[in-house]
């Protein structure tokens, strides 16, 4: 079962971030199996992992336009309560084009984010996370804002008339 592009267009369009493309890759080092690799890839993010040969060295890779393949990695920034973190990490990482980070491998294997540099710090080698867009700040407050926009609203219109009931009692 595949998604038509117009599908995965709409979706993007859905959640108000306009056309979004998400590109995550990662080597599989010789010593690594395979599945935990592919795993590691899914507890992120959602979408067909496609293997990629490279000569001797072997890549999963993930490739699409829907951003809902983003909702687990915005879940766990969330419940890990490291949204501001993420967020600059995010915004620091971003340019007009979109978002470029690195995810430590091993740690998405245990179903939490932690963002490291390309070369060093993931020793089996990270998770490259691309991200394009027009509007890169738009899909950093998508990914570490706490609540859905129609939540948020109704949120917001319980409090005002919260608001308007306090301003009615008498003193």
């Amino acid at each position: 079962y595949t998604h038509s592009r117009e599908a995965n267009e709409t979706s993007s369009q859905d959640a108000g971030l306009g056309t979004v493309k998400i590109f995550a890759e990662t080597e599989v080092k010789p010593t690594e199996d395979r599945e935990k690799v592919a795993s590691a890839m899914s507890n992120l993010f959602t979408g067909p992992l496609k293997e990629r040969p490279e000569g001797e060295r072997f890549f999963l890779v993930m490739e699409t336009d829907n951003v809902s393949s983003l909702e687990r990695f915005r879940m766990i920034i969330q419940r890990d309560r490291i949204r501001a973190a993420a967020g600059a990490v995010l915004r620091k990482a971003s340019d007009a084009d979109g978002i470029r980070v690195f995810l430590n491998k091993q740690v998405a294997f245990v179903k939490h984010v932690s963002f490291c540099e390309p070369e060093g710090e993931s020793p089996l080698g990270p998770i490259k996370l691309v991200i394009q867009t027009d509007d890169p700040s738009k899909v950093i407050n998508w990914v570490i804002g706490g609540q859905s926009e129609p939540l948020r609203r109704r949120q917001n219109a319980r409090s005002t008339k919260s608001e308007e009931l306090d301003t009615e009692t008498p003193l």
